[in-house]
């Protein structure tokens, strides 16, 4: 009676479910972990633009640009004007001092960018200073 229907066994559907979720198990740690690595990666490459735009700020004013400044002179594209920081994904950038007068920003800046983790990320902090040196605090 039964002889000549066609269609999956539900050992066999069970055997393909297993199989895709051990895939998925195994794949889902790599792309976290290029997710983190790209995630850094752009960051960087904004704070290397951050850089030479302040260095074109203070061609033009002969001292260095604040936060929001700077993200207004670059589009907006670092990220979201937040008070005296930007926000941007997982990232916030910093200045230090907080708030920095004219005349200590004609001699020096510091821009820290820090990753706001979870409990499974690891911390990330980078630090650009005014000689245009970009160097990676932590991890």
């Amino acid at each position: 009676m039964f002889k000549n229907q066609k269609g999956f066994s539900l050992i066999e559907l069970l055997v393909v479910v297993t199989i895709v979720g051990i895939i998925a198990a195994l794949a889902v740690p790599y792309l976290k972990k290029a997710i983190y690595a790209a995630e850094n990666s752009s960051v960087l490459a904004t704070t290397r633009i951050m850089s030479q735009s302040q260095m074109a700020h203070y061609t033009q004013k002969q001292r260095y640009a604040r936060l929001d400044e700077l993200n207004d002179q670059m589009g907006n594209v670092v990220g979201s004007t937040a008070g005296n920081t930007i926000l941007r994904r997982n990232f916030t950038f910093l200045m230090s001092p907080a708030n920095p007068s004219d005349v200590e920003l004609r001699d020096n800046f510091t821009i820290l960018a820090t990753k706001t983790s979870d409990i499974n990320d690891v911390p990330y902090t980078i630090s650009l200073s005014a000689d245009g040196e970009i160097v990676q605090l932590i991890p």
